[in-house]
């Protein structure tokens, strides 16, 4: 799973991205570039986007769920931080 991480704010924005958008990091770069100096950046790119891996087991939203937090805990993100979805990842920061 490929994770990009920029800035060195107090506060952590986390990106989440919906179905379809295929790079993440690249699409998500003009909106991050503005926030980069007040902000700790954080990009997560599910597996089968971007620059993360293709996987062959079902895509339930609880083992994303599962990824994405094992991911951010493995390189040190810790709550508190602010989730930052689009379209359907909506559903992930709910959960």
């Amino acid at each position: 799973m490929s994770i990009y991480q920029a800035g060195k704010g107090d506060k952590t924005l986390v990106f989440l991205s919906g179905a379809g958008t295929p790079s993440p990091i690249l699409d998500f770069k003009p909106l991050y570039s503005l926030l980069i100096d007040d902000f700790r950046i954080v990009v997560i790119e599910k597996f089968g986007y971007g620059y993360s891996d293709i996987v062959n087991n079902p895509r339930t939203l609880s083992l994303i769920l599962e990824e994405n937090r094992s991911a951010m805990k493995k390189i040190g993100i810790v709550s508190p931080f602010i989730l930052l979805p689009h379209s359907m990842s909506g559903l992930e920061a709910m959960y």
